[in-house]
């Protein structure tokens, strides 16, 4: 995914878009792979498109979504520019309280785990 341009990459954001849930797993997979690297985060975030808020609006998805979402986001989050595009959005905190609190109720540990994540990630910033 490394050698991925920036219309490629802003093709596969646009997927995020999608009414089709396996074209937006899909889609979502992709992103959260892209940001395992610190050239993939860098190329998302000199996209037009944003990323951030994409991810933010899948968090409410069927779980592979979410998921996947919610990993991508805590990569993106090891990012300043990214961590004050989400610190400002008040519909960032209620949904990760709210997907934390159902990963909980669901006994879902791993979903937990990774939504704490993004919370501590977001959290220790000078902003947050």
């Amino acid at each position: 995914f490394e050698t991925m341009d920036l219309e490629d990459v802003e093709e596969i954001v646009d997927f995020l878009k999608e009414s089709r849930y396996d074209i937006r797993a899909e889609a979502c997979k992709h992103v959260m792979n892209l940001t395992g690297s610190e050239t993939g985060i860098s190329t998302l975030l000199l996209s037009d498109k944003d990323v951030c808020s994409l991810l933010l609006r899948l968090l409410g998805d069927a779980e592979v979504v979410s998921t996947s979402a919610t990993k991508a986001l805590v990569n993106l989050t090891t990012h300043p520019r990214a961590q004050m595009t989400l610190v400002a959005k008040q519909s960032f905190w209620s949904s990760i309280l709210e997907l934390v609190l159902t990963a909980e109720s669901e006994k879902n540990p791993e979903h937990s785990r990774v939504c704490l994540m993004l919370l501590n990630n977001m959290t220790t910033t000078e902003d947050g």
